[in-house]
């Protein structure tokens, strides 16, 4: 908590000493805005010197995101897209069954091959 109250504070004291620079009426002397701007720079120091380095912050992303249930969701959507595809394709792949005979005995086991035998009045 220390160091969050010291880089509040240097905040707080380059935001005043800006400020104060901004709202005066009259333009600052080079020399009394070369001085604020060298003690806000002194001030902001010990951020970016005791700053960790970027690849400590930025973490490895995994396959599939840091959430765990991205994963979990692309597997959802797999299977989602498959049932998809099924679904659509039952009614090729069962008219194909029904009317190819060449096709239903190559593929098509006996034991499931509930085919009807057409009756004399359908020939």
């Amino acid at each position: 908590q220390n160091t969050h109250t010291h880089i509040s504070n240097m905040f707080r004291t380059t935001t005043t000493t800006v400020r104060n620079l901004a709202t005066t009426t009259t333009k600052p002397s080079k020399e009394a805005r070369d001085a604020a701007l060298r003690h806000a720079n002194e001030q902001m120091k010990s951020y970016y010197v005791n700053r960790p380095p970027i690849e400590k912050l930025i973490k490895k992303r995994k396959a599939f995101g840091d959430n765990p249930g991205d994963s979990q969701h692309f597997m959802q959507g797999v299977l989602g897209v498959t049932f998809l595809v099924v679904f659509v394709s039952t009614p090729f792949l069962g008219r194909r069954i029904a009317q190819d005979e060449d096709f239903r005995n190559k593929y098509i086991p006996k034991w499931y091959d509930f085919t009807m035998k057409k009756t004399r009045k359908c020939k």
